[in-house]
């Protein structure tokens, strides 16, 4: 269910009401809200619609419906039936996304939940989300399938709050386990490489220094044309790197901000000496890539 109701608190009810009325008691309920709420009003008020439903969730920067793209709105998925659900938030992820994955993965296990499918909602800014979830792996391993995104605020590159029943917190994962959902995922995406391909020559985690020897922010301008640094983080988005892997597809990395010393910081890390190439969006491919 889905509201745009001016009033934080009043969207959160209206979105958290509908999807239980569908639903019937849930048992766990995830919660997408945009940065135009205050996200204290919106769990304050999704929580009372919800009972004692776990909850995970995080903000973002824009909600999809059937209707289109909601720069402003509360979405909410409500699941009930009979499935087990455990959750956790922790937090620290810049300070160590690595442990913070694995402490996540700990009290995830401590439920006695041994297959089934891991959602995770990482704050999209702080933390190289690779270690993350290598962490988060390291606890869990292959008897679960993974899905989940980073956290968001429509470019600003400020705050994101990740959410469960526990509460709100920034620099944190929020992460769900289910079992006997009968969940099922696949990947792709609608990018396709523009140009010749770059070296990614000087990297250091998840910042980019050069590419082809030279400062990346200039190799960037070189490809897809003058920019400010300020245009690059919306220019930025709509050309990300990408790596093609032993099946021919491309993984996908972010770029973020542009450092002063013209290095630039991506979402998370860039292997260093890989050949990939600057991206270009087709939105029909994208699309149908997301339909299929």
């Amino acid at each position: 269910a889905f509201s745009n109701d001016p009033n934080a608190s009043q969207a959160g009810r209206e979105a958290a009401s509908q999807a239980v009325a569908a639903s019937g008691p849930p048992a766990l309920t995830i919660l997408f809200t945009t940065d135009a709420y205050d996200p204290q009003a919106v769990w304050t008020a999704v929580r009372a619609e919800i009972g004692s439903s776990k909850l995970v969730g995080f903000c973002c920067g824009g909600v999809i419906t059937v209707d289109g793209v909601h720069p402003q709105g509360v979405g909410v998925c409500a699941l009930g039936g009979d499935i087990r659900v455990a959750t956790t938030l922790q937090g620290g992820l810049s300070q160590n996304p690595f442990e913070a994955g694995r402490r996540a993965g700990e009290a995830l296990l401590a439920s006695g939940i041994q297959q089934g499918t891991v959602i995770a909602l990482p704050d999209g800014f702080q933390a190289n989300l690779s270690e993350m979830v290598r962490g988060l792996y390291s606890r869990l391993g292959p008897d679960f399938q993974y899905v989940g995104g980073g956290a968001g605020d429509n470019l600003k590159f400020f705050k994101t709050y990740q959410f469960t029943e526990e509460g709100i917190a920034s620099d944190a994962v929020a992460v769900a386990m289910i079992e006997d959902a009968g969940i099922s995922t696949g990947i792709g995406h609608g990018w396709i490489p523009m140009g010749e391909p770059l070296v990614m020559t000087k990297v250091q985690g998840k910042i980019v220094r050069e590419i082809d020897g030279i400062p990346a922010f200039s190799a960037y301008k070189k490809h897809i044309g003058e920019m400010s640094r300020e245009e690059f983080e919306t220019q930025g988005m709509l050309h990300p790197l990408g790596f093609p892997d032993v099946f021919g597809q491309y993984i996908i990395r972010d770029p973020m901000t542009v450092n002063d010393d013209e290095s630039i910081q991506f979402v998370t890390e860039v292997p260093s000496q890989a050949v990939g190439n600057i991206m270009d969006g087709n939105v029909e491919q994208l699309i149908d890539t997301a339909e299929g």
